[in-house]
């Protein structure tokens, strides 16, 4: 384990086994709101970042999520 390679110490007997967890929902219009949104504060921020990740046009989502079709969720707050 990594930690063992940095020297720490821990109890090992507190980390529970792995298991399947279900994956979180959201919506494709959700996912698109959110890549717009950072990218409109990357272009203001880090502009060279912003350079990095404009021609994405949707980015893929982490495998936590279920991504199904959808609009923006109703309790966000549209800029």
């Amino acid at each position: 384990m990594e930690a063992d390679s940095r020297g720490y110490s821990f109890d090992r007997s507190k980390i529970g086994p792995l298991r399947a967890i279900a994956g979180i929902g959201a919506t494709s219009g959700q996912l698109r709101y959110e890549w717009q949104h950072l990218m409109r504060k990357l272009r203001a921020r880090s502009p060279s970042l912003y350079r990095r990740w404009r021609g994405v046009a949707a980015p893929e989502s982490h495998p936590l999520f279920r991504i199904e079709r959808g609009a923006v969720a109703a309790w966000e707050r549209k800029a």
